[in-house]
């Protein structure tokens, strides 16, 4: 089968929009085209499709399925070592997937560290719209368990960062 370059950068794309736009499932149908696109191409590309890739299977996971949690792993595994090399870079993106997951297997206090780690990294890091992410599946995640106060703040944080980052269409969004 001949691979698509063009194709596949545009799939990788549009992960990350169907993603940030809650369409889980279109997200992680892209996934597997854009994961031959990031791979190829490396560098913050193949960081960032990793995170996006692992937070779509996240979202639309069941608990039995050991395939998708295995995958989920695997994409963590590269990322730590990414992570252990330059923590600046990509620390925060593995804090974020290990967030998700750890609130997806209900380990509340895990994905509490987590988010909270994750936002100060982006933060230090200046990368305003992963900040915002973090920020926003933070508030997603207090709201889901129960914690409303914790959630309003942040959800308001992602919506300012968001419109400081110019992320307008998301900030209708949400």
């Amino acid at each position: 089968e001949e691979y698509d370059l063009f194709s596949g950068c545009i799939d990788y794309y549009s992960m990350i929009t169907a993603y940030h736009f809650s369409n889980f499932e279109l997200a992680e149908r892209l996934s597997h085209n854009a994961a031959r696109f990031y791979r190829g191409v490396g560098g913050m590309v193949s960081v960032h499709g990793r995170m996006y890739d692992a937070l779509s299977n996240i979202a639309v996971a069941s608990r039995g399925n050991l395939r998708r949690i295995w995958q989920i792993r695997h994409h963590l595994k590269i990322m730590r070592r990414w992570s252990k090399n330059c923590p600046e870079n990509f620390l925060g993106n593995q804090l974020l997937v290990e967030a998700e997951l750890a609130s997806f297997l209900n380990d509340r206090s895990e994905a509490k560290a987590k988010y909270y780690t994750a936002i100060i990294q982006f933060r230090d890091a200046g990368i305003l719209m992963l900040e915002a992410l973090a920020n926003e599946l933070a508030g997603k995640f207090y709201i889901k368990i129960g914690n409303p106060y914790k959630a309003i703040p942040m959800l308001e944080e992602a919506r300012r960062l968001y419109r400081a980052w110019g992320g307008t269409t998301k900030l209708r969004h949400l």
